[in-house]
């Protein structure tokens, strides 16, 4: 972990740099959920959390409440509870709503883009 915030704080992730590509946004232009999360994590490293937002909100404002809605099912699991299926859809419904909207009306107009 800490190496990663070291090379996030070192190296700007950019469209010439050695760190990953979105396959999907290569091929067809189309913005993925995970778009834009390499960016977020080096704006909250440099400590500036609201570009880190406009980068990839469902990581930086969703990704805590995911961890901690799986983190409660595991719990309740642990301690003898039913699995609760409506989370799992709940999960799956948001990640795919935000890809649709991230991508309307087009790919680099919407105000989700990063």
């Amino acid at each position: 972990m800490g190496s990663g915030v070291l090379l996030l704080s070192r190296y700007e992730p950019t469209a010439d740099s050695w760190y990953p590509k979105c396959m999907l946004h290569q091929w067809t232009g189309i913005h993925c959920p995970g778009c834009g999360a390499t960016r977020a994590c080096r704006a909250l490293v440099q400590g500036d959390l609201w570009a880190a937002i406009r980068f990839n909100p469902l990581l930086i404002v969703g990704g805590p409440i995911i961890a901690a809605s799986l983190w409660w099912q595991r719990r309740r699991e642990r301690r003898g509870g039913p699995y609760a299926p409506w989370l799992s859809w709940t999960l799956c419904i948001v990640v795919i709503a935000f890809f649709i909207l991230r991508n309307l009306p087009t790919p680099g107009s919407s105000p989700l883009a990063p």
